[in-house]
């Protein structure tokens, strides 16, 4: 029997904030321990939600989050979450300059960075759990069933907009709005919550790259300081937007060619 619709929400949502809470911690264990933490939630969360088992309850949960293997779609699936990941890395660099983010990095955390390893729980927390968790929540539950209720356009829109809500930080909604629905789109044409999580980390993990504080506070402004820089951050906007329409065009070539060759409607939305 299906749930409501507020209750699976609620109920997905509710899963992201004992995720939120557990991360919250890491600033304040040793780098080693917090990283083990980290990889623990997220083995746990994958034994649950992802591995195959031959339980009817295990393959509802597994059908219900998406995680269907990309096959031949793959290589799309990584030119998308790379050309995907340069726009918004790009676009955040104009964005951070023209609406710099707040400044409320606590004493507490530019200690922490002083210790040996102290990125490596951020990094595997940013670039490898929280891309699974999040995109199993957003992309499988809440837009899988928001697909099912009301079509597949509303269910990537909506799912974007309670992605970047939910972060609760005004700052971060325009840059998470847009890969919500990068991500969105691309789960909807691969069927598939594995191009969204390429997506997602390629994207997490650029961030920590460019803007890590082992690095400077300022990486990602840096990079369009200057009349050049704007410039040349915006035409690399604009070249990875035309790339990732390309790809999306090729991927959807893929996905109809795999949709005839199964006798299935290439339209249809994912199997949920």
């Amino acid at each position: 029997m299906q749930r409501p619709l507020f209750a699976e929400i609620a109920g997905a949502l509710a899963m992201l904030f004992a995720w939120l809470l557990a991360t919250s911690t890491i600033i304040y264990l040793p780098p080693l321990v917090a990283a083990g933490e980290v990889l623990l939630f997220g083995a746990l969360f994958t034994a649950r939600y992802l591995v195959p088992g031959d339980d009817p309850a295990q393959i509802e949960r597994r059908a219900r989050s998406r995680a269907l293997g990309l096959g031949p779609q793959w290589p799309w699936a990584l030119a998308s979450a790379i050309t995907v990941a340069v726009f918004l890395l790009a676009f955040l660099s104009v964005y951070a300059r023209l609406a710099p983010p707040p400044r409320d990095v606590e004493s507490i955390v530019t200690e922490y960075f002083r210790q040996p390893l102290a990125i490596l729980p951020f990094v595997l927390a940013d670039a490898v759990v929280d891309p699974v968790i999040e995109e199993v929540i957003f992309r499988g539950w809440i837009q899988g069933r928001l697909s099912r209720d009301f079509g597949p356009e509303t269910a990537i829109v909506s799912a974007a907009g309670i992605f970047a809500a939910v972060h609760l930080s005004i700052w971060d909604v325009p840059p998470l709005f847009l890969l919500g629905l990068a991500s969105g789109y691309t789960v909807y044409l691969t069927r598939s919550v594995w191009a969204g999580v390429l997506m997602n980390a390629a994207f997490s993990l650029g961030v920590d790259l460019l803007d890590s504080p082992a690095l400077t506070a300022d990486g990602l402004r840096a990079y369009s300081a200057g009349t050049t820089g704007m410039r040349a951050a915006v035409l690399v906007m604009l070249g990875a937007a035309v790339l990732s329409i390309l790809v999306w065009h090729r991927q959807r070539i893929v996905r109809d060619r795999l949709a005839a060759a199964a006798g299935t409607p290439a339209g249809d939305p994912p199997a949920d």
